[in-house]
């Protein structure tokens, strides 16, 4: 695995821990986020959008494990927001802005982990 000190969107000492170093077992954790996240985004953001709170607090937890699995702290907080908002059924004007957060910054993680994903077929 490559130093997450490369990495500026993700850590990955969790999975390393996780894994206990097996390059098989990593790569497959990492192959199911990237083919995944990007689809809970997308359910996300159309719950978020359509201001459906249980939808949106699914969804939102879905993603905070899986960006808490990969180290990817600010995006695990602002999922964490929102799933706590909607739980509390608060109106919350912020949360569409958590969100585009959240789509700015999943394709930075995205592109970290592909290159670890390459880095580690090369093992």
């Amino acid at each position: 695995m490559q130093q997450d000190n490369n990495y500026k969107h993700i850590r990955l000492e969790y999975l390393e821990e996780m894994s206990d170093g097996e390059v098989e077992f990593k790569t497959e954790l990492i192959t199911d986020y990237l083919e995944k996240v990007p689809l809970y985004i997308s359910d996300l953001e159309k719950a978020v959008m359509d201001e459906d709170k249980e939808q949106s607090v699914f969804f939102a937890h879905k993603l905070k494990a899986s960006f808490q699995f990969m180290g990817c702290d600010k995006p695990a907080q602002w999922t964490h927001t929102i799933e706590q908002t909607y739980k509390a059924d608060s109106d919350a004007p912020q949360m569409k802005q958590l969100l585009q957060c959240i789509l700015q910054e999943s394709p930075l993680i995205m592109d970290e982990l592909t290159i670890e994903l390459d880095s580690l077929k090369q093992e």
